[in-house]
């Protein structure tokens, strides 16, 4: 098998499209096996594919940045995040966050702050679920002795939530471009304006079928300012 080496240059639009699609594909698959692991009653196995899974779908984001890179530093760094752990599975936290009344980007906005620790948690409890381990006072783990009843369901859930494959176009990665990159380094306001503007010209373009409405709400923006 001939060895493969990992790319770390420019990108363009096409390309990170179809970067998107199989990582949305390949996180659908894994979030699959996951739930089957979990009814078959292999829970620490369900558990490391369900946060493989998320990772996997953490990639989309990431790939949505370097639409917007232009210079080698960032696509140097967004690269690295690419392929961090912990960079790609901060959205598990979505649900607690969902369920404690967040249902707007700045309530939400928790799940990128660089100061939480909760991306080490769930790595820490990939690795939990993977290997045996030696920790304080010479204690041994086992995937098998740890608690995750509680946890597992949830995790699948995550993965099933975030893991839905969908074919994204060229043409999507080119309107964000368009309306992102002239706010790089504007305030989130002036940027939110541009991911509503964003979402309306996708709706417009049949690649997008959620509702105005609905982006305004999540963005936080009201009707009289969404109106400007």
């Amino acid at each position: 098998m001939a060895r493969h080496f990992q790319y770390r240059s420019k990108l363009e639009p096409a390309q990170i499209a179809a970067g998107m699609t199989r990582a949305l594909e390949n996180a659908e698959r894994l979030a699959e096996d996951a739930a089957f692991l979990l009814n078959a009653g292999r829970t620490p196995s369900a558990v490391a594919l369900a946060i493989l899974s998320i990772e996997e779908s953490g990639k989309e984001s990431i790939l949505r940045q370097m639409a917007t890179a232009t210079e080698e530093k960032e696509w140097a760094a967004l690269w690295k995040a690419y392929r961090s752990h912990t960079k790609k599975n901060t959205l598990w936290i979505f649900g607690e966050l969902v369920k404690r009344g967040a249902k707007t980007i700045d309530e939400l906005r928790s799940i990128a702050d660089p100061k939480s620790d909760h991306p080490d948690i769930l790595d820490q409890l990939k690795q939990l679920s993977f290997y045996t381990d030696c920790f304080n006072n010479a204690k041994w783990s086992s995937p098998a002795e740890v608690e995750l009843d509680t946890v597992a369901p949830y995790l699948v859930k995550m993965a099933q939530i975030f893991g839905r494959a969908r074919t994204v176009a060229a043409e999507e990665i080119e309107l964000w471009q368009k309306h992102m990159l002239p706010v790089k380094y504007a305030d989130l306001e002036a940027q939110k304006v541009a991911v509503a503007a964003w979402f309306k010209e996708m709706e417009l373009a049949g690649l997008s079928r959620a509702s105005a409405d609905g982006i305004e709400a999540f963005l936080g923006r009201d009707d009289a300012s969404a109106n400007c």
